[in-house]
């Protein structure tokens, strides 16, 4: 009989550091990322995320949307400015 219990797990891999998307819009705006709703800033200020490629969206029913492109790495800190008028 073999014992598979007995066997090691593997180690868990280390976690990554996030980075932080940091927001500044006015008055405010509904924030989507790739598509996911991600919160109404103010009041969110920022989010944490795992490091790559995101299609950041800001909305705010009265004005056109404004939308970024980035990436970020381990430990970013990216700061999302947008004044609707």
């Amino acid at each position: 009989m073999k014992a598979d219990a007995a066997k090691p797990s593997a180690p868990a891999a280390p976690a990554v550091p996030p980075a932080t998307l940091v927001f500044s819009i006015q008055p405010w705006g509904e924030v989507f990322l790739n598509g996911k709703p991600g919160g109404v800033s103010p009041p969110v200020k920022s989010l944490k995320l795992a490091p790559g490629k995101y299609k950041v969206e800001v909305r705010n029913t009265t004005f056109a949307a404004h939308v970024e492109n980035i990436e970020v790495k381990s430990r970013d800190e990216v700061t999302i400015r947008h004044r609707f008028q």
